[in-house]
């Protein structure tokens, strides 16, 4: 029966993985109760500068740390956060060394493990000046082409059109204007709207809030349409006879983005013809001024040329 109930444990998967898992934990046991030296990369943060000061120059991330103590512990840090306390407080001029100390080292909940090295570069150096914050207008770099047929109407906007910009004064002061990365939108057939990231200007801890913005590009389906009845105004009359045009009106074909041509109306055109024109006998025939709506042209006119007719003729 002994002999049976053995070859059963021994033959059993479970029981052999168990006794396994019990071996390795009383060997892990043994082994981190010894004293070992580990190198931890231990974070830098500067603390207590004033709220008006910034870091104006690079400084490092991390330091090296050799740090001694017993396995377990060591284990612990290195699922921690090792940090090194940069005191700012009493800094009194832009340009200062910081000797690291083994006291600024920081260890997670008072770990009994000892510090015995911060290694090279063992000092930091610290360049302060004065925080600057102001609003920035963006310049969107979007460029849009559209597919034949379509036409891009006004300019690219921008949402929101300007930012904060904040960082050290001796660079946020000379900056007027922040970019977007560049875009090309090709064969576009309806409204554009992007997603673009800000480009951050040169400089050490500058922060754009926002740091991407929202650009959008009209975009309509080109067409022609006929506008009837547009009234043509004489300008500068003379004051001593009575003058007109041969006509009152004229027709224009106008091109343009579908929405916005179907908006318009013949009040929407400024047509004229100058009197002086006729009355300096250059030509018998004057050829009318014609102003249109924004991101709309004309292709044709009809009439073409106004003659100026007076009462006697």
């Amino acid at each position: 029966f002994i002999g049976e109930k053995v070859s059963v444990v021994l033959n059993n998967p479970g029981v052999k993985l168990g006794e396994l898992c019990v071996a390795f934990l009383l060997w892990l046991h043994v082994v981190t109760e010894k004293t070992y030296t580990y190198t931890f990369q231990a974070l830098l943060k500067p603390v207590h500068l004033a709220d008006d000061l910034i870091i104006a120059n690079e400084i490092p991330e991390h330091l090296q740390v050799k740090i001694r103590g017993k396995g377990k512990r060591l284990l612990w840090l290195l699922f921690s956060e090792v940090e090194i306390v940069l005191d700012l407080h009493d800094i009194i001029q832009s340009k200062s060394r910081f000797r690291m100390k083994f006291s600024d080292v920081v260890i997670p909940r008072n770990l009994d493990v000892t510090v015995i090295e911060i290694m090279e570069p063992d000092f930091v150096d610290v360049d302060i000046d004065r925080l600057a914050v102001k609003k920035i207008p963006v310049g969107p770099r979007l460029e849009v082409i559209t597919a034949d047929g379509y036409v891009a109407l006004g300019p690219v906007t921008v949402s929101p059109d300007s930012v904060t910009i904040s960082g050290p004064r001796r660079y946020v002061e000379h900056i007027d204007t922040l970019y977007t990365q560049a875009i090309t939108v090709q064969r576009a057939k309806r409204h554009v709207h992007q997603e673009m990231v800000l480009i951050s200007p040169e400089g050490i801890n500058i922060t754009l809030n926002p740091a991407k913005v929202f650009t959008a590009k009209d975009i309509q389906k080109l067409k022609q349409r006929v506008i009837r009845n547009i009234p043509v105004v004489l300008l500068h009359p003379p004051s001593h006879k009575s003058v007109f045009l041969d006509s009152s009106t004229i027709t224009l074909t106008i091109e343009g983005g579908e929405e916005v041509l179907a908006s318009l109306t013949s009040n929407d055109f400024s047509v004229s013809v100058d009197y002086r024109q006729a009355f300096r006998g250059s030509t018998e025939t004057i050829t009318p001024v014609i102003l249109t709506p924004p991101n709309v042209t004309w292709t044709d006119a009809k009439p073409q040329t106004f003659r100026i007719l007076d009462s006697e003729s």
